[in-house]
């Protein structure tokens, strides 16, 4: 009996850490993207950011090339990534404290971050600047190491 709730605890210990990883990782890079909003209005000068303004100018720039669009894209973006952060914290925690709403709340934070992954893929070439030839690799990637994520939280998940 012992063995088999060791056996749970590291099940659910591998959720944990993988989705407060998620976390982390989101965090980061929604405060960098954030940084790099308030940089690109000249309201701080901090060399901890992204680059993303740069970046969506140089993909939008086959159509328009406005800073301000770039600047309004990447606001939309960093609220949409810190919406997923907090579902993916909140989801780290309930999992940790083993409620029965963790996977649910797992799936929906990750299913969320998988479509973020999804929609950068997507924009990106509906945006594409041939000149420039942005590359979508990276958000395939990404896509790809959540859904094993979701694979993984599924798996190690107690049956519903």
């Amino acid at each position: 009996m012992k063995t088999m709730r060791n056996k749970l605890a590291k099940r659910r210990s591998i959720g944990s850490i993988l989705l407060a990883g998620w976390a982390l990782l989101m965090t980061l890079i929604a405060l960098t993207n954030l940084t790099d909003l308030l940089y690109s209005f000249g309201w701080i000068s901090w060399p901890f950011r992204s680059g993303t303004v740069d970046y969506l100018t140089k993909v939008t720039s086959a159509y328009v090339s406005d800073k301000a669009l770039s600047q309004w894209l990447l606001g939309v973006i960093v609220v949409g990534q810190f919406v997923i952060v907090a579902m993916l914290w909140r989801s780290a925690r309930s999992w940790k404290l083993n409620k029965p709403s963790a996977a649910r709340n797992a799936r929906a934070a990750l299913g969320l971050l998988a479509a973020q992954w999804f929609v950068f893929a997507i924009s990106t070439e509906a945006f594409v600047s041939y000149r420039v030839l942005p590359d979508t690799k990276d958000f395939m990637l990404w896509l790809t190491a959540t859904l094993a994520t979701l694979l993984v939280v599924d798996l190690v998940s107690d049956p519903d």
